[in-house]
This record gives structure tokens, sequence and C-alpha cells, in this order.
């Protein structure tokens, strides 16, 4: 993505497949694929207010600052998919989607969350991963904590480029201490470029 600002581009990811936010000498902002007209402003995001995240049916922009170190993290987040693995509460879970930015600092970060609180994803993730679409299946390169599954960075972009054409995604996972892998049923991406593009652009925000 290149969000233009003051006639000038600034590019946030190297391999970003998102588009431009431009806005034109008649006042009106626009998105596409190239940077931003000489005669073109850059919109500069007022203070974009906090989201929650839900269990509503489109993506989400999330906003959070951790109070002890002063860092904020901008999210998309898509709505959550509950899966159960047999009767009861304890063999039941919801999972999502996120998109990871944060503000000023490192890489993107795509991957699978569960519920803080909830039950773990298997140690053992292997079989586990992601089809968006009708393309193909993409493994988790490694787990985060006991309830994160994260891609690999070098399949990151091509990760977004399909999510941002696709209409959803289907997850497989492992529940600790099971070793059956478990579909999740389709989840939408409806609202994913919009909650993506909200989160672009307040990492970029001071």
């Amino acid at each position: 993505m290149y969000f233009c600002r003051h006639a000038c581009a600034l590019a946030l990811h190297p391999q970003s497949w998102l588009s431009t936010s431009a806005r034109g000498g008649d006042g009106k902002v626009t998105y596409q694929e190239a940077a931003c007209e000489p005669s073109s402003k850059g919109e500069k995001l007022g203070n974009i207010p906090e989201a929650r995240s839900g269990q509503g049916g489109a993506w989400e922009f999330v906003r959070q600052r951790d109070d002890m170190t002063g860092d904020t993290t901008c999210f998309a987040v898509s709505q959550f998919q509950y899966i159960s693995w047999g009767r009861g509460l304890s063999n039941s879970t919801a999972i999502r989607m996120q998109l990871a930015v944060p503000v000023g600092g490192s890489a993107l970060v795509l991957s699978i969350r569960s519920t803080q609180g909830g039950s773990s994803f298997h140690s053992n993730f292997e079989g586990s991963g992601v089809r968006v679409g009708e393309g193909e299946f993409v493994g988790f390169a490694s787990r985060s904590g006991s309830h994160g599954l994260i891609f690999a960075q070098d399949r990151q972009p091509e990760l977004l480029g399909a999510l941002s054409k696709a209409r959803d995604f289907r997850v497989r996972v492992k529940m600790w201490p099971y070793d059956t892998l478990i579909d999740t049923s389709p989840i939408s991406l409806q609202g994913f470029q919009s909650a993506v593009q909200r989160a672009m652009a307040c990492a970029v925000e001071r």
C-alpha cells in the first residue's frame, strides 16, 4: 500500500497489494493502484476512532495501545468462527484471522488466533493451515504462544493478495491435546480491504 501525504507516496510494505489513497484537486479521495498524481495531495486521516472486535459478518478495524510500553498496534480482524470437536464447552473455541500492523514499527504479521482463556492450538500444528477461496492450501510456519498460528513472512504478500480477491477462506487447525484436524466453515472476507486500509493508515499516524 502507498499512503500519499503532501503530494508524495509513502511505501508501507514493499510487496503490498493495497491501493493508494489520494486527494484530488476537487477534494475527493480516490483509491488506485498507482501512486498519487503530482497534482494530488495525500489524505491525512484525523483521529481514528477506537473500534471493537466482535462476531459481526464483516472484518473490522481495531486499534490497541499497550499501557505499559505505550506501543500501539493496528489490526484488521475477521469475524469469529466457532469450532467444536466434542461435547461440552471445554471442547469448543472461537478462532479468527488477524493482520497486525505495528505503528512505525516492524513487519506485518498475518495469523490465526483463538480466544484467550479458551483451548490452545496443538504444539504439533503439522497439517494445519488455510485455504483462501479455491486457491492452494497454505500451512502455518510457527506457533505464537498457545493461541496463535503464524504464516511465513515470505508467504504473507501472496496470501494478502488472495484474500483481497476472494469471498471467503477456511481454516484447518488441531487443538490440544487431540491429533484430529478440524476444518472451519467458510469465513467471510466482507469488509477485508476496508479494514486493512484503515489499519495501514492508522499505522502511519502520529
